[in-house]
């Protein structure tokens, strides 16, 4: 009945549908910004109109034979000096410009030069109207060779027309040959010569060309008649004009890119919550291939593109404007705009995927997804302004970016527009223009190519780094066999198959029940990591159907990788199970269509219902459609979940997510249920109510449960299996266990302080010889009483009863065996039983090794060996630890340092790679005027004169045997009548291969240019005269080349501020690595904040000062190193500006000062954030604001253009405490600085005796080129403003770790007095706080803690009232409360993480108050939550927290491995903490607590999550601590810790104390009476008769019995204490025993716990 992989697709889809419906506003927001985007450029479109010529545009002819308009424009400047310079000088030259100047009717001055070079440097330095350069060759020669060679020497920028800006465009463009944006239309319409950029009419150009060729004419045959020559335009059909494209060009990648930002961003990030909540290893365990899960979310995420794609593609080609009928893309095929947004959505989710795979956290993996998608664009960014440049084979490269790809493409659609034809199909793959080699197609595959590669980067990153939970792949998988065939090679060798158990175990082992069918079988399973590693050592277990089997173990005793072997996590290394008969190495697939998990995590979705979850996961395992609605209405009834049925899981509590999360491991019919810790953080009413829901619904399953608690392994387990070491110990039921390994009844007495253990143990030996102290732990002192003695227990109960006084026995209960006894003898890894083979007395159940001789009294007897160290040893000490944590912490997270290192690197390589491919800004290139440069064209002659047909044939002469990609086509219709024919044909043909033409008729000469082209007219003329010269000799021919003038300094200043170099791309890439390299230094700090370790470190005894001094100094060296690499590649690229030893000095400064302002505001940044990678995020984003943003606001706003430059300097004013601003602003500075002094110093060399002063009046810029100035171009201001803010960043966080604001803020408040005692006090709260009142100085010294009054106010809020507590060495105070009753604040104050509102505090009479820092050497610190630092060993942690304390380096080793053997974690102790588990780090904990022999040490829960052998071992080096002289004050969870352990303790209500006194003395004030407990024997039948007959015996022995609970098997009795004596009740039931079934009974005193409830219930009326 399972479900077919097309209903469990159905199902994803449908899963990710409710997620999508349930976060509507994001979903919209999806949809929604994509349509706002377009709406901006509908916006724009409709406020720019297009212009319509409904006629023929016919442009007039020009005269080529004058410069007059030259002279009449008044706006040149500096002014143009009418001469015609030369070179070489020779005599024919001479004569041929000569006579060229008679031809343009002006008198021209001649300016002969020996050779091009000094005419070049005269033109630089002189305004002269043009130059004509011959080969210097030509010096010599006496008449013009056949092919005569010229270059015009004109400069770079037009003098015709100046504009603010104009400078970047407006020069001879002699790198291209079209617009690099083709408007549709006439380009610039409105003039006849075809306008600017390269306006060769306006700048005399054709003239000149005209008339130098003329006078060569008349060299060859002076007496040709030349006819006067006009030049005229190409006519231009009606057209559109719409300036819009040209803006849209850049516009439109940029918003779609902003467009799809946020589906980008959310896509990734619940993608990645999946991963993070273990949602998807959990599914995948319930049934799901991770190709489905992808294709599932690629659906979801395509459908919501696919809407948004499709409104954009209606919006972008639909005329939507009321004022034209102009779409965005007017001409282009809608489909084929929808496709190619249809592939770029294609690669934006195979992108997300990507990103998603590298993160285990949602929120760092949303915005590094998010920066990760602006870098993607940026290689287009920097790419577009030289496009024209780029080989084909880099603009591929950069398309491999799917962002780049994307804006490349529309920037060709719009291209496309602006031929007319739009993007169709046809010409998808085909360049826009001849100048261009990528076309839109090619776009379009690299971005199938991307999805490809993205796809299969993501596939392989989920392979290998799955995440927390997943299992990991070798690197190299794809190479394994496994990875082709899928199967596995078992190794059976002989070692690992040990057969079946071998005896000894067997006996530990219960028989197999008879005729039930094993749900789960174990044969052998081992589990080995990385080779050596050995978790599971060849495990045999049988499961059975019906049966709850409970498996326990201690932390790392290999429950855990068991169950992950049966879910098919992790593969068997040999020996197999069987799951419902599914093997699981070979069909693990079956295996887990029965399967149901509840993992220690909730797996749950937030966004689904209860009812969803259970409709989803029934589904997933196989459920029919059909029969849904009544299992989704069977298991909210069983969950007891009907109210929030409806609920979404997030709203629920804790305990009903733990049940939903056991519901859906049982939904669906799950044959085999695996629990992991199920009741884990439930309060215990809710624990009760799954314990019912787990036994009403195990028939028919097989249900395994691991757990901590022994009560519930008890109440629960039908079969108990405890492992330890990874081999199964003992297994059976909880009666097998007991009798098998339990020791009869214990007798335990509560000592008073006048006790002598030995006396007790005499009077135990009159009635039984042999008998020992089993235990003597705090107060606690138990015997064992063996079985076979049961009839002398009364006689020895009654001894003991009337001796009690005398012995010193305040009180003594008797209990049976309990399972936390049989788990200590078996299944702890505190003392096994294979420790002591040679003890005759194998019946002691937990002996911990005899107290007398104990490994653990060394540290005592030799604490007074060593003293502490005080004074300058100790700073040397402390130095070296801090040292030794940064140095550890950097080593182990190398790959965060190879990151480091390796960004800057990258934006450098990657800077100057690209912009290296530029052209160069100093020239422009030479261009030869010829065909050569444009792929096809088509030349036109008219050609009608009878009279010149000898130039009509030479015409046509010129283009024969040209090849089929220059045709000439001659004809007699007029030209403007047949171009205007052509046009209407074949526009963009005409457009793109119509370059030139001539008319040669009777009336007139005219050249016809193309003015879509830059450099036609030219060519044009060229073409024309060089027909002419060949009428008059067959071979001669004209070879002109334009040779622009280096650029004016003035135009490079220009450029210079405009940013388009080098320098300045490398100062704004520089500026945004650091933004990178500045963040990352934030997580280790907010880890250590957080994790509350750099607070035990300052409890340890390290200074405030020099801990950050050390943080910083390493910091520093780190980011030094990083500044090193930078600088390397700097220097080997040998960038102008970046290359000479200075240069790079200068940038190291820059690095060095900018590294001592950015730690220390990271420092004080970390205290904003608690989630170390949100933190890097957030301040990354900040650090690219305020660095790279601000600082292109600011370099936009100095260009000359705009007069901004006042705003700007105020802006620099103000962002320069930023040290990222400060860092690229100078960094762009100098490079500017460096950059004026080239320019400044090249045009000195031209400048006959140059002196700076003469320079400073030529050129404003070089009269001040220092660097190292306080004025704006220099550096100095931003080196002083660093060196500031590092500075006051420091200080501010010096005040900050000093609270002095808080201190300062506390005088100025009055200290509100606490609200006087209430009357309910208690009377020992009373006495105790009367005695510290009255403490005398002395008293005060010699007491180790006294609190006076201690108070604490949040706000308004009392969180801790008027505490006063005084502990003496040698005792263990405990404290105990729910929480929020105000334990933990009461231990910040006394380790000085919070300050004490009023009272007043002292540790030896050391004040709180007033000197904090000596208290913290006498104290040590267990915090409730490890504080470990996690890339450390527990041995690094160990030594650095002694030095931290002052221990002499020479005794720290020894005392770190006695620490660790004492509290038995020596085997983990090099082992990074981050492995360890929670029992062992509370271990490691508590050791550096103990460390340096501290005066009180605070233990604030420290048994949290360890196993009872553990817990246990822990209170005995308590014990002994205390003993050695050290008080102890103490806070837990479980009562019996505190019974064992406190000698004194109070309970905590409301941030007071409510009772106060021994346990005992607790005990005895507020108990009453005794508890029974009877447990009866398990059977398959109903119990409610048998349970019957217990009452009844109960009820007529004790009349006054009152029944507190029943639960099962079990029943609780609270008996007052009327005068019924211990001996007479353990008399009765020892009866009772012999006639019902009782499988055993505890009988003692009310416990603690019940003290406790009974306070705490009190506290929720007041609340």
């Amino acid at each position: 009945m399972s479900t077919s992989r097309w209903g469990k697709f159905v199902l994803l889809l449908w899963k990710n549908w409710i997620i999508t419906k349930r976060h509507y506003l994001q979903t919209l927001f999806e949809i929604v910004i994509p349509i706002l985007a377009c709406v901006l450029l509908i916006l724009i479109r409709g406020l720019v109109d297009s212009e319509e010529f409904k006629e023929p545009t016919i442009f007039n002819p020009l005269e080529l034979n004058t410069i007059s308009h030259l002279r009449l424009n008044p706006e040149i400047d500096p002014p143009v000096i009418y001469a015609i310079a030369y070179s070489p000088e020779n005599a024919m030259l001479q004569n041929i410009v000569q006579r060229s100047v008679f031809q343009l009717d002006e008198s021209l001055e001649i300016r002969p030069f020996p050779n091009a070079q000094a005419m070049q440097a005269h033109l630089q330095t002189n305004n002269v109207l043009a130059g004509v350069e011959f080969p210097d060759a030509y010096a010599t020669l006496s008449q013009l060779p056949e092919q005569t060679i010229m270059s015009l020497r004109y400069p770079s920028e037009m003098r015709t027309f100046r504009e603010t800006g104009s400078e970047f465009w407006n020069n001879w463009q002699t790198e291209r040959m079209f617009p690099p944006f083709q408007v549709s239309g006439a380009r610039q319409y409105e003039r006849d010569d075809g306008g600017y950029p390269a306006n060769y009419y306006n700048e005399t150009f054709l003239q000149i060309q005209s008339a130098i060729s003329r006078s060569i004419l008349l060299e060859r045959d002076p007496t040709f008649q030349l006819p006067d020559v006009y030049l005229s335009r190409y006519p231009y059909p009606p057209f559109y004009s719409d300036l819009l494209l040209t803006g849209l060009e850049n516009l439109l990648p940029l918003i779609v890119v902003i467009a799809f930002f946020y589906t980008c961003i959310n896509t990734v990030k619940y993608i990645t919550v999946e991963k993070e909540k273990q949602l998807k290893e959990a599914m995948k365990i319930m049934g799901l291939s991770s190709w489905l899960h992808w294709t599932a979310w690629f659906v979801k995420c395509i459908t919501l593109l696919l809407i948004s794609i499709s409104i954009i593609t209606v919006m972008l080609c639909v005329s939507i404007t009321a004022n034209t009928d102009l779409a965005i893309f007017t001409f282009s095929n809608w489909f084929a705009i929808w496709f190619y947004l249809f592939v770029y959505s294609l690669a934006t989710i195979t992108f997300c995927f990507m990103v998603s795979t590298f993160f285990s956290k949602a929120n760092t993996a949303s915005g590094i997804a998010g920066l990760l998608w602006f870098v993607f664009v940026m290689p287009y960014n920097i790419a577009f302004s030289n496009y024209d440049t780029m080989s084909l084979s880099a603009k591929l490269a950069l398309c491999l970016f799917h962002n780049s790809a994307m804006s490349f493409g529309l920037m060709l659609i719009m291209r496309h527009e602006g031929t007319t034809n739009g993007l169709q199909w046809s010409n998808m793959f085909d360049p826009v223009t001849v100048d261009d080699d990528l076309s839109v197609g090619a776009t379009m595959m690299m971005m199938l190519a991307d999805t490809v590669i993205y796809l299969v980067i993501a596939l392989y990153v989920e392979k290998v780094f799955p995440g927390e939970y997943g299992v990991a792949e070798p690197w190299y998988f794809p190479v394994t066999k496994k990875f082709w065939t899928n199967k596995v090679v078992p190794n059976d060798d002989p070692s690992s198959a040990e057969g079946q158990a071998s005896d000894s175990e067997t006996n530990n082992i219960e028989p197999e029940p008879v005729g039930k069918h094993a749900g789960i079988r174990i044969k052998g399973l081992r589990k080995v990591f990385n080779k050596t590693k050995v978790a599971v050592k060849g495990l045999h277990l049988s499961m059975f159907e019906d049966q709850i089997t409970v498996l326990l173990g201690h932390n790392g005793a290999g429950k855990t990788t068991t169950m992950s072997m049966l879910t098919g996590v992790f593969s068997p290394t040999a020996g197999t199970a069987m799951i419902n008969d599914c093997d699981i190495r070979t069909n693990i697939e079956g295996a887990r269509k029965s399967l149901g998990l509840c993992p220690q995590h909730n797996v749950l979705f937030n966004e689904m219902t209860v009812a969803e979850h259970i409709r989803f996961f029934a589904r997933l395992k196989g459920v029919d459609k059909k029969n849904i609605p009544q299992e989704i209405d069977h298991y909210v009834s069983v969950l007891q979940l009907e109210d929030k049925r409806h609920a979404q899981s997030h709203t629920l509590s804790g305990g009903m997510k733990r049940k939903l999360a056991v519901g859906v491991a049982l939904c669906g019919g799950s044959k085999v249920v695996f629990c992991d810790e199920p009741t884990s953080g439930m309060d215990p009413t809710a624990r009760r109510a799954l314990w019912d829901l787990l036994i009403q619904e195990k028939k028919g399953r097989t249900i395994l449960l691991s757990t901590h608690f022994m009560d519930e392994a008890d109440i629960l387990g039908d079969r108990i299996a405890i492992m330890a070491d990874g081999e199964l110990k003992a297994a059976g039921s909880s009666f097998f266990l007991k009798k098998r390994f339990g020791v009869g009844y214990r007798l335990i007495c509560v000592k008073d302080d006048s006790c002598e253990t030995a006396r007790v143990t005499s009077l135990m030996r009159q009635h039984i010889p042999n008998i020992v102290e089993d235990t003597d732990i705090g107060t606690e002192l138990s015997y064992v009483l063996d079985d076979s003695y049961t009839a002398l227990f009364q006689p020895l109960l009654q001894s003991l009863e009337n001796h009690s006084a005398s012995l010193g026995i305040t009180s003594y209960g008797i209990s049976l065996t309990t399972l936390e006894e049989v788990f200590l003898r078996v299944g702890s890894d505190s003392h096994s039983l294979d420790k002591k083979p040679h003890e005759e007395n194998a019946a002691q159940p937990y002996a911990l090794e005899p107290s007398n001789g104990s490994t653990v009294t060394l540290t005592l007897d030799q604490q007074d060996q060593y003293k502490l160290l005080t004074g300058y040893p100790l700073l040397a000490n402390q130095l070296q630890a801090m040292l030794l944590k940064k140095a550890i912490a950097t080593k182990r997270s190398w790959i965060a340092m190879l990151v480091q290192i390796f960004i800057p690197i990258f934006f450098v390589i990657m800077t100057v790679v690209i912009v290296r491919s530029f052209p160069d800004s100093l020239a422009l290139p030479p261009l030869s005027i010829g065909f050569d440069s444009y792929d096809t064209t088509v030349t036109v002659l008219e050609g009608t004169s009878t009279v010149q047909t000898a130039v009509i044939q030479a015409y046509q002469q010129l283009f024969e045997g040209a090849g089929s990609s220059r045709s000439l086509i001659t004809i007699t219709e007029p030209m403007v009548e047949y171009i205007l024919r052509r046009y209407d044909q074949n526009l963009p043909q005409v457009n793109n291969e119509f370059m030139v033409g001539a008319s040669i008729t009777p009336t007139n000469h005219t050249i016809w240019f193309n003015a879509q082209g830059f450099h036609t007219a030219p060519l044009a003329v060229n073409t024309f005269y060089n027909a002419m010269l060949r009428s008059v000799c067959a071979q001669c021919s004209i070879l002109l080349t334009n040779h622009p003038l280096p650029f004016r300094p003035e135009t490079r200043f220009t450029q210079l501020q405009a940013g388009n170099n080098m320098g300045f791309q490398l100062a704004f890439n520089t500026g945004f690595a650091m933004a990178f390299v500045a963040a990352l230094y934030i997580m280790f700090y907010i880890k250590e904040r957080v994790s509350r370790s750099k607070l035990l470190q300052f409890v340890s005894g390290a200074n405030v000062l020099l801990y950050w001094l050390v943080s910083f100094v390493w910091d520093f060296m780190t980011f030094f190193v990083t500044v090193m690499f930078y600088v390397a590649v700097l220097a080997a690229f040998q960038e102008d500006g970046w290359s000479t030893g200075d240069e790079i000095g200068r940038v190291i400064l820059i690095m060095v000062v900018f590294g001592f302002a950015f730690l220390p505001l990271t420092y004080l940044f970390s205290f904003a954030f608690d989630i170390p990678a949100s933190g890097f995020v957030k301040v990354m984003i900040l650090n690219i604001f305020t660095g790279t943003i601000f600082f292109m606001t600011v370099f936009l706003l100095l260009f000359d253009g705009f007069d901004l430059t006042h705003v700007a300097e105020g802006m620099e004013w103000a962002f320069m405490i930023f040290p990222l601003f400060a860092l690229s602003h100078s960094l762009s500075n100098m490079n500017i600085a460096v950059a004026t002094q080239q320019v400044c110093e090249s045009q000195c060399e031209l400048i006959p005796n140059c002196t700076p002063e003469l320079l400073c009046q030529l050129f404003s810029q070089c009269c001040n080129t220092e660097i190292f100035t306080f004025e704006r171009t220099g550096i100095s201001r931003n080196l002083m403003y660093l060196f500031v803010v590092g500075l006051v960043c420091f200080l501010l966080l010096m005040f900050i770790e000093y609270r002095v604001f808080a201190r300062i803020f506390r005088r100025k408040t009055k200290t509100v007095a606490p609200p006087t005692e209430a009357d309910d006090i208690d009377s020992d709260v009373r006495a105790e706080k009367l005695r510290v009142r009255s403490l005398t100085e002395g008293e005060i010294v010699a007491n180790n803690l006294v609190l006076r009054d201690v108070t604490k106010y949040y706000k308004k809020f009392l969180a801790v009232n008027q505490l006063s507590l005084a502990v003496e060495h040698s005792q263990c105070f405990g404290l105990l409360g729910v929480n929020g009753a105000g334990k933990t604040t009461t231990f910040k104050m006394m380790t000085g993480d919070e300050g004490i509102s009023y009272g007043q505090a002292w540790v030896n009479g050391i004040s709180l108050n007033s000197s904090m820092n000596e208290v913290h050497r006498r104290i040590g610190y267990c915090p409730q939550f490890d504080a470990l630092i996690d890339d450390l060993t527990g041995r690094e942690t160990l030594r650095i927290f002694a030095l931290l304390r002052g221990i002499p380096k020479a005794e720290i080793a020894t005392l770190s491995n006695r620490l660790a053997e004492e509290l038995n974690f020596g085997k983990h102790i090099d082992k990074l903490t981050k492995a360890y588990s929670g029992g062992n780090k509370r271990k490691l904990s508590t050791a550096l607590a103990l460390m340096g022999d501290p005066a009180v040490v605070y233990l604030d829960e420290p048994t949290t999550g360890m196993d009872p052998g553990a817990r246990r071992q822990l209170w005995d080096v308590v014990c002994k601590e205390r003993a050695a002289g050290k008080a102890i004050v103490l806070t837990s969870h479980s009562m019996e810790e505190c019974e064992a352990l406190c000698t004194r303790l109070a309970i905590m209500v409301n941030g007071e104390f409510k009772c106060l006194g021994s346990t005992q003395h607790l005990k005895n004030k507020f108990s009453n009476g005794y508890f029974l407990t009877i447990k009866l024997k398990r059977t398959e039948a109903a119990n409610v008769d048998r349970i019957a007959d217990v009452k009844q015996y109960i009820v007529e022995r004790f009349p006054q019995a009152e029944l507190k609970e029943e639960y099962l098997e079990s029943v609780t009795y609270q008996i007052p204490s009327a005068n019924t004596r211990w001996s007479t009740m353990f008399g009765i039931m020892e009866d009772a025993k012999k006639v019902l079934d009782i499988e055993d009974y505890a009988l003692g005193q009310t416990s603690l716990e019940q003290v406790f409830l009974y306070f705490t219930k009190f506290q929720r009326q007041t609340d």
